[in-house]
């Protein structure tokens, strides 16, 4: 689900330098949507990485460092891709709302989303239980 989301939001980004509003865009707002995308980048290399690491060093075996690897890359994955995403509220809303109104936005989503996966996180540590001990340990990280 991370990597379908991620490659449609890398294909609005590679797309919004084609509109013409982007030209109209002050250059620091055209220089933050670069940045969007780069960080949009690191986030899929990311995602991808647990993947490949299964397949070519695990061999495509099934082990708790696998499991444990992903879940860690996963969560390093979201801090550029919420980065990103709060870049686009941000050249967004401020587009409509004034500089004021886009930081405020892209601000107020950035640091609730940080939250949220932080504090989502930290239950799951002070619980002492792996993620997936709820499913029977059938060996994934996330539900199907």
């Amino acid at each position: 689900m991370l990597i379908l989301g991620t490659q449609i939001l890398l294909g609005f980004q590679f797309r919004a330098v084609f509109e013409a509003a982007f030209d109209r865009l002050p250059r620091s707002s055209q220089l933050l949507k670069l940045g969007a995308l780069i960080m949009l980048l690191v986030a899929f290399a990311l995602i991808m990485a647990p993947g490949s690491y299964h397949r070519i060093v695990r061999a495509g075996s099934d082990a708790e460092d696998v499991q444990q690897s992903a879940t860690t890359v996963m969560d390093i994955a979201l801090i550029p891709f919420l980065v990103a995403f709060a870049i686009d509220l941000y050249v967004t809303t401020g587009r409509l709302l004034g500089t004021t109104g886009g930081v405020m936005t892209g601000a107020t989503v950035g640091v609730t989303g940080y939250c949220s996966g932080t504090g989502l996180h930290s239950c799951h540590v002070r619980k002492g239980t792996p993620a997936n001990a709820k499913m029977g340990n059938r060996g994934h990280t996330r539900p199907p």
